[in-house]
């Protein structure tokens, strides 16, 4: 089996994750020393 990555299509797909995940981050209350974990 072969797995093409078609990188505009993941683009489009992923607009509404990309969205929610701003707004999400904008509510944090972030100081600036932070680490941040992406289990992805």
């Amino acid at each position: 089996m072969v797995f093409e990555f078609d990188g505009e299509k993941y683009k489009r797909a992923s607009k509404h994750q990309k969205t929610m995940g701003r707004e999400l981050i904008s509510e944090l209350e972030l100081t600036g020393d932070e680490a941040i974990l992406d289990l992805g």
